[in-house]
């Protein structure tokens, strides 16, 4: 998650992935160190990095675009959230007045999380719906099946998959191979792009298993306790290995 370094009369941590992207500990001389500086805040060091105790501060303070939280002892730290995008989010559920809505964002390349909106219509005291396991991943798990086909070298991007009816309707008349109605083609590539089910319901049966998908999807963090500064539920993953739950992953 990062490091915390020390110098002379105060603290600086960095953390690459995550929530929290700047820890300053302000007017800590060396013998400060003998007792936590964090003791006064909701932040604890360990030692993968920070994590938050309790609820997560309110985003509601910004200092040159970056949300920030003064905490006592001089604790000040700055997160990785996108304030536009966030306001964008929150304006967003809330002018549609959704019932249950989560949005996050985060920089592919670093981790870093751009936007973390929770929003209930109907249950405005809904805490931590971000970081709850409730709702089947669905179109998400996509990307694992694409991984796994793509990381064994059974498919290509440009590899294509012939098949009939719309890309998003998907039962056995569609996922079993049928020469004389499979007359349409889309790539791998095209396939995920478009979210189409068919396609990858037919990778899923060709050039993969259960384990496979499942070895994938624990790379992806399924069945395993996610690192982060705010504890997150873990996501479970079962495959059934029946055609059927092959081709319905």
């Amino acid at each position: 998650m990062g490091h915390v370094g020390r110098r002379w009369g105060w603290v600086t941590g960095l953390v690459v992935f995550g929530l929290v992207f700047v820890l300053f500990l302000e007017g800590w001389g060396s013998g400060g160190f003998w007792e936590d500086p964090l003791q006064h805040t909701p932040l604890t060091l360990v030692e993968e990095g920070i994590r938050i105790r309790g609820p997560l501060p309110p985003f509601d303070h910004t200092e040159q675009g970056k949300y920030v939280s003064r905490f006592e002892n001089g604790v000040t730290a700055v997160y990785t959230i996108d304030t536009a995008l966030q306001n964008a989010m929150e304006n967003y559920f809330k002018k549609y007045q959704v019932p249950y809505g989560v949005f996050v964002a985060m920089d592919p390349n670093t981790g870093k999380v751009l936007a973390s909106v929770e929003y209930s219509a109907v249950n405005p005291k809904a805490e931590r719906l971000a970081f709850r396991a409730t709702y089947p991943a669905a179109s998400i798990f996509k990307l694992v099946t694409a991984s796994a086909a793509l990381e064994e070298k059974k498919v290509r991007p440009e590899t294509e998959i012939t098949f009939h009816g719309g890309l998003y309707r998907l039962g056995p008349k569609n996922w079993v191979d049928n020469p004389k109605r499979d007359k349409q083609k889309i790539s791998v590539a095209e396939a995920l792009a478009k979210s189409c089910n068919v396609a990858f319901a037919k990778v899923a049966l060709r050039w993969l298993n259960a384990p496979t998908l499942l070895s994938y999807a624990e790379r992806f963090q399924f069945n395993r306790p996610i690192p982060f500064e705010l504890p997150v539920q873990v996501s479970r993953m079962e495959i059934d290995q029946s055609e059927r739950g092959l081709a319905m992953t």
